[in-house]
């Protein structure tokens, strides 16, 4: 990142991103929006013009996007609508394709991490529909992934097996950050659809991956998952633990019911 040596803000920038992406994924959220927070403060003084040249280079041009994620998790569908619009509105101004994409990936994320099969559904159009038209094959890949997503848990349950193809299709390179979130989207979508074998499985396919990697976001859910499934109580209320010690809101209040 020779260009961020010159003082332009660019590495402090990076470092607020990074530590706050961390943070949302082990389940450190408090952290991981103050982290996010002030790299968006930074970026606000980067000159456009270095910002242009760094176009689908660099981590930095995320942090409106990360900080959605954080916001929704925290209970803040609000603020996490707005950083998504901030997110697509910087993708303009930069002239900047794969922004935009990210921008559309981000808001299909978020969707799925609400529960919005809607929105997932438009965001995850967009996102594949950019990936197809610039040349971004894992934008592509991933907007069918939540295409199969949405339409498999709004009660097209024959789109189920599609689902995890998608899935598979994007980490199928390589990509291992993710994983658990998408285990427990999906495991979602199998219990919804009234095959709670193959969501506790999938659920414990997630929890095996963030005990290897901490990737600890969702683990609140998985328990919650697999607690439903198998009917234990005891599964159950130690994802209701974890939500409330990660102060993930957004997860705590899918316990109101056994």
């Amino acid at each position: 990142m020779r260009s961020a040596d010159d003082g332009s803000g660019l590495i402090a920038v990076a470092g607020e991103y990074l530590l706050g992406a961390v943070g949302y994924f082990t389940g450190r959220q408090a952290e991981a929006e103050r982290r996010l927070s002030a790299g968006i403060e930074r970026l606000r003084t980067v000159d456009r013009a270095l910002l242009r040249r760094e176009v689908g280079r660099r981590p930095v041009l995320a942090c409106h996007n990360f900080r959605a994620l954080v916001r929704s998790m925290r209970g803040d569908p609000v603020g996490a609508r707005a950083d998504i619009a901030d997110a697509e509105a910087l993708a303009e101004e930069l002239d900047d394709p794969y922004g935009r994409a990210n921008a559309a990936l981000y808001a299909a994320w978020l969707a799925m991490q609400e529960h919005d099969v809607d929105a997932a559904d438009a965001a995850g159009r967009r996102c594949r529909d950019i990936g197809r038209s610039t040349g971004l094959p894992h934008m592509t890949a991933t907007g069918a992934y939540f295409l199969e997503w949405a339409a498999a848990r709004a009660g097209d349950h024959g789109r189920l097996d599609a689902m995890r193809a998608a899935a598979d299709g994007f980490y199928r390179p390589g990509l291992r950050s993710t994983r658990t979130i998408t285990c427990a989207a999906m495991a979602e979508a199998y219990l919804t659809a009234g095959r709670a074998e193959t969501a506790a499985t999938l659920a414990e396919e997630g929890l095996a991956v963030a005990d290897r990697f901490g990737e600890r976001v969702v683990v609140a859910e998985l328990h919650r998952i697999r607690g439903a499934a198998r009917r234990d109580r005891a599964e159950w209320d130690l994802g209701a633990r974890i939500a409330a010690d990660q102060g993930a809101a957004l997860l705590r209040q899918r316990f109101a019911t056994f």
